[in-house]
């Protein structure tokens, strides 16, 4: 995708962060600052125990004689000098954590958070509905490169026609090659990928007689790997079919952002659009997407002449990581 199609964020909301980690930055230095003499800490209060050692000695020695008793007890003025030494880098430490701590918690600034957040909200449900109408989802490569803000905004310059922006987008060799570089640090694209980027350089060169029927035949491969138990592509369906996404704890968002990664949407496409059952001398239907059978299957012979049908099936290919993980998630971290 294009360089500039990356995050954006409201300037007052970086300068204000900034301004905050310039203050905290500072509030560091001053906690810094004031370690080395805590250290010292034990070295000014060598008279105190040195007291203590008089004082116990005092004990033994004069245990008739309460006045030097009471002598050996007073703390002396070194150990009184020592303790207020100790006191200042303390109480020095508690304004520099309060100085760290403080700006966070500045309403202006938790107000100006909270409507980034609300318009970013309203932003990715307006991307939602743009693409759901178009049947489009963000697979994981364009979810790497766009962003909510550009992208709405470059699909209205297209006057919403979505497919067509994104045929575009994917008809820059700049972009294939990165398509390329991301698939092939996947551990589900790598082995494929001799086939994927013949499918790739042929949908760049428009030569889509080529580039369909390799991307579903990968398409078939991968969702093998998916479910490598499975023996039948009726199966392997009906478990696509059965994929549902985690709303344990959902908000009112989630479901958003699932829909627009696909989630929701992938597991409709792949099993009632390309693998919609059927059989030679059947009729042939349209849909958005094309017929996986129908074109391996030699019934179909003009799905190269379907605008964006190439498009759609290497959007599929890239979206079956959704699937990946989904059903095969990868372990958390530590």
């Amino acid at each position: 995708m294009s360089k500039n199609a990356k995050i954006q964020i409201d300037k007052s909301i970086i300068d204000s962060v900034a301004k905050i980690g310039a203050e905290q930055r500072k509030a560091m230095e001053a906690i810094s600052a004031q370690l080395d003499p805590s250290k010292k800490l034990m070295e000014s209060l060598s008279p105190f125990f040195k007291q203590q050692e008089l004082m116990a000695n005092a004990i033994q020695k004069a245990m008739p004689d309460m006045s030097a008793l009471t002598k050996a007890m007073l703390p002396n003025a070194a150990m009184i000098g020592a303790i207020q030494k100790a006191i200042e880098p303390t109480a020095n430490v508690h304004k520099a954590i309060e100085k760290l701590i403080k700006p966070i918690f500045d309403p202006a600034f938790i107000e100006k958070i909270r409507k980034h957040q609300e318009e970013s909200d309203q932003r990715t449900t307006e991307l939602r509905d743009t693409l759901k109408a178009h049947k489009i989802f963000l697979t994981p490569f364009l979810a790497e490169n766009t962003y909510d803000i550009v992208l709405i905004q470059e699909i209205k310059s297209y006057g919403n026609d979505a497919w067509k922006y994104f045929d575009d987008q994917f008809a820059q060799a700049e972009t294939i090659v990165q398509l390329k570089d991301f698939w092939n640090k996947n551990p589900l694209y790598k082995p494929r990928m001799k086939v994927l980027e013949r499918a790739l350089d042929a949908h760049l060169a428009k030569d889509y007689l080529v580039s369909i029927p390799l991307f579903l035949m990968q398409m078939d491969g991968i969702i093998i790997d998916i479910y490598p138990g499975l023996k039948s592509m009726a199966a392997r369906k009906k478990q696509i079919a059965a994929t549902k996404p985690d709303l344990d704890n959902s908000t009112k968002m989630l479901p958003v952002y699932q829909e627009i990664m696909g989630e929701t949407v992938i597991s409709d496409v792949v099993c009632n659009e390309m693998f919609q059952a059927w059989f030679p001398g059947d009729p042939l239907n349209k849909s958005t997407y094309p017929n996986r059978h129908q074109i391996l299957h030699g019934g179909e012979l003009s799905y190269a002449d379907e605008p964006y049908s190439s498009l759609r099936c290497l959007l599929i290919v890239d979206g079956l990581e959704i699937l990946n993980g989904l059903i095969n998630p990868k372990p958390a971290g530590p």
